[in-house]
């Protein structure tokens, strides 16, 4: 049994020696999830506007917890172009959001 916790504490030193901070530690770091605080992109022209929950809302690049609470509030929605009528979106948002919607 010594000699388990004896290999498993070499491979971790050795794992944490070969680490540079860009690096991600595989241990700390599973298959599927990521240090960064980046969003997970989203495909153009994925979104339904009158659908989308407000955890699929904020995954368009410019829209947080608040903005997508707003979207929600303000349904529903004939077009996209309806978004101008929430409160914080503007022409210059539209312009940035409008590729993700349907």
């Amino acid at each position: 049994m010594l000699s388990v916790f004896s290999f498993l504490s070499k491979s971790n030193h050795a794992r944490r020696a070969l680490h540079t901070p860009n690096t991600p530690i595989a241990a700390n770091n599973p298959a599927g999830s990521s240090k960064s605080h980046a969003k997970e992109k989203t495909p153009l022209g994925r979104i339904d506007v009158n659908t989308a929950t407000e955890k699929e809302l904020t995954t368009v690049p410019g829209i947080g917890h608040v903005m997508a609470a707003r979207i929600i509030a303000a349904r529903p929605f004939r077009s996209a172009d309806d978004l101008k009528r929430v409160s914080g979106i503007g022409d210059k948002k539209y312009a940035q959001i409008r590729p993700y919607f349907q």
